[in-house]
Formats: structure tokens, sequence, C-alpha cells
């Protein structure tokens, strides 16, 4: 876990992430990952690469294949977006949102799924939920696993944080899997 010094700059970063430029970042590092698969033959997709010690990279997701790591994203965007949702519309959080934030995120958990294809539809479902959501600053919160109570806007600016974070994994397992080390 990070020290509480960079958690409460990760939270204030979030706090002050124009709602718009989270946006633009999403679709931006949509177009990163796209990309990363452009360089990746399909039938590699699946090899696993060990990545060295990254941040934000547990342990136990260091030994993942492209796919897992789509897989993974897939499955925390649809978490995120349900955060948002609810907390913005002032419903009861349920379903998603209260995913276990270390079990349920990992490859498989959901079954076998065309993980390139849920990626995608989680950005685009995330991108439509929240343009059509007026407010997401003042909503309640819900506890962030490692940074704290976020609001819905904070959830929606921890949205590209997180698909920065294994960007740089799947930069990473990219290049390792095609140099074939």
């Amino acid at each position: 876990m990070p020290p509480p010094v960079v958690r409460s700059g990760i939270r204030l970063v979030l706090k002050l992430t124009p709602a718009w430029l989270a946006r633009r970042q999403i679709v931006s590092m949509a177009r990163c990952y796209a990309e990363v698969l452009e360089r990746v033959p399909e039938e590699m997709r699946d090899r696993t690469f060990y990545v060295r010690p990254m941040t934000g990279i547990d342990e136990d997701m260091r030994a993942w294949s492209l796919r897992m790591i789509w897989e993974h994203n897939a499955i925390v965007n649809r978490s995120i977006t349900a955060c948002v949702c609810q907390l913005a519309d002032g419903v009861p959080l349920h379903g998603e949102a209260l995913i276990d934030m270390k079990r349920g995120v990992m490859p498989g958990a959901a079954g076998k799924i065309d993980a390139e294809s849920a990626f995608d539809s989680s950005i685009q479902t995330h991108l439509d939920a929240v343009v059509v959501r007026r407010s997401l600053r003042g909503t309640d919160t819900l506890q962030h696993p490692v940074f704290g109570p976020f609001d819905a806007h904070c959830w929606h600016a921890m949205f590209p944080f997180h698909l920065r974070l294994h960007l740089a994994q799947a930069r990473a397992v990219a290049a390792g899997v095609c140099s074939g080390t």
C-alpha cells in the first residue's frame, strides 16, 4: 500500500481532475490499448509474461497475458461505472458496485469471456453513462480499497488512472511475448 502522503496526493489529483478531462483520458487510454493489441498477433495474446514489479500491479497480477489484462480491466471498468452511476443517482449500492476488489476483479472470475470485446464495451458503456449524469461531485461516497472514500466524480477520475497503471503492464507483456523472452 502506498504511503499516506501518496494516497492523499492521488485523492487530491482525482478530486481536481475535471470530468471532461477524465473522459478525454479514457478515450486516449482506449486508443493506447488498441495500439498494443495491433502489435501482438492474435495467437500470442494468451501467452503469459512475468513483468518486473510495477506501481499498482500486485504480485498476483504480474504473470498475466494480454487477454487477462483486458479481462481484468473490463471487470474493474464495469465496477467503477456501477459505482459512478449508483452514487450519482443516489440509489443503494448493489451488484458490480460492491465487487470484491481483491478476488472479484481477477481474470476468470466471470468465466470465459471475449476479453477484448468486453473491454471495449466497458469503456463505451462508461462514457455513455457519465455523459447523461449532470453532477458527479458531492454524492455519497464508497470506500476505495486503497485511497479511501470516493464520490462519483472521484470514481470517474479513477477510471483512466486505473487504465494507465495496467497500460504499462500491457506494454511490457506485449514486448515480452513478442520478443520471445
